[in-house]
Parts: structure tokens; C-alpha cells; sequence
């Protein structure tokens, strides 16, 4: 039986340390994240989709921050990083505690739909 980590609900931190790393796991792909300072280590894979992400703190004074990540059925995260210990190295992340934007399907061009 595979027992996934817990999963992250609103208000709550993602805790990461300079010891191992924490593993994200979201519902959907990841397209694009970052992270709000270089206290901590922010990794997802750039060439080949996927719905994980590594999160590290690079030492103790580690200063609290955001990451933000948006997902390929356009949920958009904004959550809370701080320095500890999560309980278990792998924190799932609901859709439900992103906003989800509709995507355009028209005007993919660039070009002014009205001429």
C-alpha cells in the first residue's frame, strides 16, 4: 500500500530545512514557479512536465517566503515557505488551494481579433 504525505490545507506553511529535502506534489503539471528569495533551493523539472517540485532551505536563518506556481489546468498557487520540519518529506497540494484562471482560446495568435 503506497501512503502518500498529507495534504497541505488553507492557511497552513510548507516547512522545509537545510537537512532533506521537502517533495511538492501537485494535481496538475507544473508550467512555471518561483520562489521569493535564495534562502531556499526551488526545483521542478523545466524540460519534461511533471507535477512535482523539491523545496530546501539552504541554512537555519532561513527567512520566511512565498512561492508561487502556476499548473497546466491554470491553478495558480501562492504558499507560504518557512524553515522546520514537516512531519512527512512529501506535502500534497490540492487544487482547491489555488485560483484557477480559465484559459483563452482565442486571440492565440497575438493578432487583434477585431480587424
Amino acid at each position: 500500500m503506497l501512503i502518500l504525505g498529507p495534504i497541505l490545507t488553507f492557511g497552513q506553511d510548507i516547512k522545509a530545512n537545510e537537512k532533506k529535502f521537502t517533495t511538492l506534489l501537485f494535481e496538475s503539471n507544473i508550467v512555471s514557479g518561483i520562489i521569493g528569495n535564495e534562502d531556499f533551493i526551488f526545483e521542478y523539472n523545466l524540460e519534461e512536465p511533471d507535477n512535482i517540485a523539491l523545496i530546501k532551505a539552504l541554512n537555519k536563518n532561513a527567512s520566511d517566503t512565498s512561492l508561487v506556481i502556476k499548473t497546466e489546468n491554470g491553478t495558480i498557487f501562492n504558499l507560504n515557505v518557512i524553515y522546520g520540519t514537516e512531519n512527512k518529506n512529501i506535502v500534497r497540494i490540492s487544487d482547491t488551494l489555488g485560483v484557477t484562471m480559465k484559459q483563452k482560446k482565442n486571440n492565440v495568435t497575438g493578432k487583434n481579433p477585431s480587424k
